[in-house]
């Protein structure tokens, strides 16, 4: 009997270094929002369609938390307590741009005019903003990556999604917690980024030559 094997893409990732200077690249009229974007979809490990989801209402200005969402069979409607860089951007976008009106948290650019003041409003006079949508995400990724150096097989969204599992495994964090934290409904799917994490790889590699070093050492002063 013959079985179907799965076969198991290579993960491709960017250093926390290079999404750093991607992020610090953006720039126009909406970057305060786009570099918000950007940040919590990172530290988040989100998906251009989970982006979408969020609404002002799942963040907890006062905690410093986050209500995610997550599609695709993840673990999902968990809050999450925010990293300060995550904290800072959107900060700074809800006071300098977007304001504390209700709906989506990353509203679009047609959802206001220039005045400031909301373009979508209903019958009713209720104001009905619109959020940014997923190919947006994607459109800014094309824009800023060649700027940042980043491959073209590497511009896309869920780069940062795979970027953020490797960079906790990368800084000791055990399978267990970054499963929890990108939402992984399968300790197995995790277990795929801890394979290709190389800076770990190297780490080790490094810590156990400095020993051997010592030990070498330490042969050559008893024989002396």
């Amino acid at each position: 009997m013959k079985r179907n094997f799965r076969v198991v893409k290579p993960i491709k990732y960017l250093p926390k270094e290079t999404i750093d200077t991607l992020i610090s690249l953006i720039s126009g009229p909406n970057q305060l929002r786009d570099k918000a974007m950007f940040t919590i979809s990172f530290w988040r490990g989100l998906r251009a369609s989970e982006i979408s989801l969020l609404n002002f209402s799942d963040y907890d200005r006062k905690k410093k938390r986050l209500l995610v969402h997550r599609l695709k069979g993840s673990v999902t409607d968990i809050w999450y307590d925010l990293q300060n860089p995550e904290v800072r951007s959107l900060e700074l976008y809800i006071k300098m741009d977007r304001g504390t009106v209700p709906g989506p948290l990353f509203l679009s650019k047609y959802s206001y005019c220039t005045t400031g003041k909301f373009a979508n409003i209903d019958g009713n006079g209720n104001i009905k903003p619109k959020g940014v949508k997923r190919a947006y995400l994607d459109q800014l990724m094309k824009k800023y990556a060649p700027f940042a150096k980043i491959p073209k097989d590497l511009a896309h969204t869920h780069t940062l999604k795979h970027s953020i599992c490797v960079y906790l495994l990368e800084n000791d964090m055990n399978l267990v917690d970054v499963q929890d934290w990108a939402g992984h409904k399968s300790i197995a799917t995790t277990q795929i980024y801890a394979k290709i994490s190389d800076r770990k790889r190297r780490g080790i590699a490094e810590t156990i030559a400095r020993k051997l070093e010592i030990e070498e050492k330490e042969k050559s002063i008893k024989k002396s």
